[in-house]
């Protein structure tokens, strides 16, 4: 662009100087200016404003009377730099095929479609339209309407953010989610809502999107995730708990770690099986081994700290839980 060229008119702007413009503005102008014409809608879409959350809060029974309901939330910084500020619409289920949306300032709105469709519409718009930090999905147990919005909306696509956190008290609800999440994303945190004996199952750790994601946290769970799945995961933040996993795939771990094939920064890891010291450290030279604090011998309680080109990693272990950590070279 011509540094003596004016605009006087938005319009006689070229689309790439609208976008920086938007892109600068706070969230709530933005989301205003959505509103003025088709025009503006795609604009403002491509703009993507950033947001801290989008949250999809599925309650089964409110206030012991009301009809079960989706809170649709987001949140986003403040104008004023502290804090959060935040917008959130309930949808309720009204009648098997219908529902009633309603802001919490403003008119109602009613839909010829369940509340669960709407609900994860919104979800899915709210991804696509905005650069969403976080996506919280909270849904205690799994329902076919949740399952059925998700097909309906993302048959050919999956929601985007950098970082998931999935609550729930129902395992086969992570199951149904994971073909909806991206491959390669920052974060997927799964916990549990009652803390109730709940298993996660095997298959939830040959999806791609566990695989690839670079923090993964799942050890308010019970995981059935065993040995040769454990080494798959390319997460360089992890927590899990299983019955299954043994000396040898956490040895691998570290074997891998000092072969600079594998990026850890802290790993916490329980299981059923009893951890051995002389499996766990079996391949490391003595010279790797900088520090012991406390005895080591069979399965006892112990910590490590070992040394590789890569840095430094400290162990720590007792019988039944071990934990990595990547420690400054000071």
């Amino acid at each position: 662009m011509s540094n003596n060229r004016e605009f006087n008119k938005w319009h006689d702007l070229p689309v790439d100087l609208k976008l920086a413009i938007l892109r600068h503005l706070p969230f709530t102008t933005l989301m205003r200016f959505m509103c003025l014409s088709k025009e503006c809608y795609s604009l403002a879409s491509r703009a993507k404003a950033k947001v801290e959350r989008v949250m999809y809060w599925y309650r089964s029974h409110t206030l012991g009377f009301e009809p079960p309901c989706v809170h649709v939330s987001i949140t986003w910084e403040s104008v004023s730099g502290f804090g959060y500020d935040g917008y959130v619409v309930e949808i309720y289920e009204h009648g098997t095929t219908q529902s009633v949306l309603r802001r919490l300032r403003g008119a109602q709105i009613r839909y010829d479609q369940d509340f669960e469709s709407v609900a994860v519409r919104l979800l899915v718009h709210y991804t696509k339209i905005l650069n969403v930090r976080i996506v919280l999905i909270n849904q205690s147990v799994m329902t076919p309407g949740f399952a059925r919005a998700l097909r309906g909306q993302l048959s050919t696509s999956t929601l985007q953010a950098k970082r998931f956190g999935l609550s729930t008290e129902d395992g086969s609800l992570i199951s149904v989610l994971l073909p909806y999440l991206p491959f390669h994303s920052s974060s997927i945190l799964i916990s549990n809502l009652n803390h109730d004996n709940v298993t996660l199952g095997t298959d939830i750790f040959d999806h791609e999107a566990i695989r690839t994601a670079q923090e993964f946290f799942s050890s308010t769970f019970k995981a059935d995730i065993y040995d040769e799945q454990l080494g798959k995961l390319q997460a360089s933040n992890l927590g899990v708990r299983s019955p299954h996993i043994t000396s040898h795939s956490i040895n691998e771990l570290i074997l891998e770690w000092f072969r600079g094939e594998r990026q850890i920064a802290y790993f916490r890891i329980s299981t059923d099986k009893l951890l051995q010291w002389d499996d766990l450290l079996n391949g490391a030279n003595a010279a790797d081994v900088k520090s012991v604090v406390d005895a080591i011998g069979g399965s006892g309680v112990g910590e490590v700290l070992l040394h590789s080109k890569y840095g430094n990693l400290f162990v720590r272990m007792s019988a039944h839980f071990c934990e990595l950590r990547r420690v400054s070279s000071t």
